[in-house]
């Protein structure tokens, strides 16, 4: 079973089919590189009210994402736009 992995960004929500992309572990989402991290951010923020500063973008692989996605810590957007 392929399993592909969905951007956290909501305005983008798109494959992320490159290699080498980030994981946030605060909100426990996948981003493409460029901007789509910071995006996602600023959309938490406003959602909740809460300020979030110092937000960290961890470089991941594919082979690193699927282990947290197999190990339940993390959703996999697939479920919820699918």
């Amino acid at each position: 079973m392929k399993i592909n992995i969905y951007c956290g960004n909501p305005d983008c929500r798109n494959i992320i089919l490159e290699e080498k992309f980030y994981f946030q572990e605060l909100f426990g989402e996948f981003y493409h590189a460029g901007d789509c991290g910071t995006i996602a951010a600023a959309y938490h923020s406003f959602e909740s009210g809460k300020a979030f500063s110092g937000i960290e973008l961890k470089p991941i692989n594919k082979d690193e994402a699927l282990k947290l996605i197999a190990s339940g810590k993390i959703r996999n957007l697939e479920r919820d736009i699918a």
